[in-house]
């Protein structure tokens, strides 16, 4: 583990948090503490870290549901803890038929993806889960986390800032921001030095934003990036491949991350000089490179590649060619 400031600690993942394995937070409070998602290094990690001199977290909190945040909630240290989700995500880890409907997959990829979730991630269900909305906030004594919703990587994908307590009540209450408080649109005018945003899935990564599964959202996703824009904090905490950074490189690293969406796009338009059905679309590969043995990758390019011809079909920029014209397949073309 890795001390940011003087009450969180960053849970850093095998190569900073490389799939399969992500990273977390733990977070302490003079009341309490909170442990922020459940990687996989979390299994091999806590018996060390929590029988020192950090605390044992009192609950989770999950940023979103999917399988690479979630293996270490089976470790006897948290597996009975209290476990926040939020209600975009919920039904993803009250059932495990449920965490398959959040991807939306077909067969027979579906039944390998779900023996992989339990074999390899560990899935347990939690119906007991509680739900939280955007701006609910967590007071742990001197100290609180904020949820931001941050939808697109899933629908009910949440940034968490950390930050010094603004009452929300009595000591130790959890609950919704005063009402006129900034939730999303903002964060403080003034970061000081604890600020510190845990920013999951928006991971600021030269793959770019992800959004292949059936709860993702493309359009989400660009609105989340650009709400983004105006965060501030002193540091900025990834789910993956890069941990921790701080104001200035957030800023530029988030710029070309939020670029990739548009050069996906134009590459996808400049394929589209000629009629192309979305099976050759597939096969081109707009999302990961040809070479890239990636499991499921066809089915995140289908997903992928659809939300962007529904976008640019509806503004005209893409024309559809039906099937009896085309001569067998759909075909798509730049108008």
């Amino acid at each position: 583990m890795q001390q940011l400031t003087k009450n969180t600690w960053l849970i850093t993942g095998e190569t900073n948090g490389r799939y399969p394995d992500a990273n977390g937070l733990l977070v302490q409070g003079s009341e309490r503490t909170v442990l922020i998602d459940a990687p996989l290094s979390l299994l091999g990690e806590l018996e060390s870290a929590f029988g020192g001199e950090l605390p044992a977290p009192d609950f989770v909190v999950l940023s979103h549901c999917h399988e690479d945040h979630i293996p270490g909630l089976v470790h006897p240290l948290v597996s009975e803890l209290p476990l926040w989700i939020h209600s975009g995500d919920a039904a993803g880890i009250q059932s495990l038929d449920g965490f398959m409907e959040l991807f939306g997959m077909p067969e027979p990829r579906a039944s390998r993806w779900r023996q992989i979730v339990q074999d390899r991630f560990h899935f347990r269900a939690r119906p007991d889960a509680k739900i939280y909305q955007d701006g609910h906030a967590w007071d742990l004594g001197g100290v609180s986390v904020r949820a931001l919703h941050t939808p697109g990587h899933t629908a009910g994908h949440c940034a968490l800032r950390v930050e010094q307590s603004v009452s929300t009540g009595l000591p130790g209450s959890t609950g919704p921001p005063p009402t006129g408080s900034p939730v999303s649109a903002g964060l403080s005018e003034s970061p000081g030095e604890q600020d510190v945003v845990f920013l999951a899935d928006i991971d600021l990564s030269g793959f770019g934003p992800y959004y292949g599964d059936a709860a993702s959202s493309l359009i989400e996703f660009e609105r989340t990036l650009e709400l983004a824009k105006d965060w501030t904090a002193r540091w900025f905490v990834t789910g993956h491949h890069i941990a921790a950074v701080d104001q200035e490189t957030f800023v530029a690293r988030l710029a070309k991350y939020t670029l990739r969406i548009s050069e996906r796009e134009q590459q996808m338009l400049s394929f589209l000089g000629a009629p192309r059905t979305l099976t050759e679309m597939i096969e081109h590969r707009f999302i990961y490179r040809p070479g890239d043995q990636v499991e499921g990758a066809d089915w995140i390019e289908r997903r992928s590649i659809t939300l962007h011809l529904e976008r640019l079909s509806a503004a005209g920029i893409v024309r559809r060619i039906p099937a009896d014209v085309a001569g067998g397949e759909e075909r798509f073309v730049r108008a």
